[in-house]
């Protein structure tokens, strides 16, 4: 049997970088910290994300910008994201 899907675009960091304006330096870092990990890491360790880590990025920015992250525990904050993308994929009435 064929998956019907097709399969899911993959962005580099550059790419990521180059749509959102955030730097490949903060993206890695915010790997490293365990708040946006790759969809995927290619054998030669390149990291790529799809459009649902694109999703999440969008909601960690305006937490950075806006200086939430130096009064909120890294814990909060990955339980303020989980919980925009839940209501995120909620269905609409």
């Amino acid at each position: 049997m064929q998956n019907s899907q097709s399969p899911q675009k993959l962005y580099s960091v550059s790419e990521v970088g180059r749509f959102t304006g955030i730097s490949i330096t903060t993206l890695r870092y915010y790997d490293e910290i365990g708040l946006l990990p790759p969809t995927e890491v290619t054998p030669a360790g390149y990291r790529l994300y799809d459009e649902e880590a694109l999703h999440r990025l969008q909601c960690i920015a305006p937490l950075f910008y806006n200086d939430m992250t130096d009064s909120l525990p890294w814990g909060q904050i990955n339980r303020i994201l989980c919980f925009m993308h839940f209501i995120s994929h909620l269905p609409v009435e």
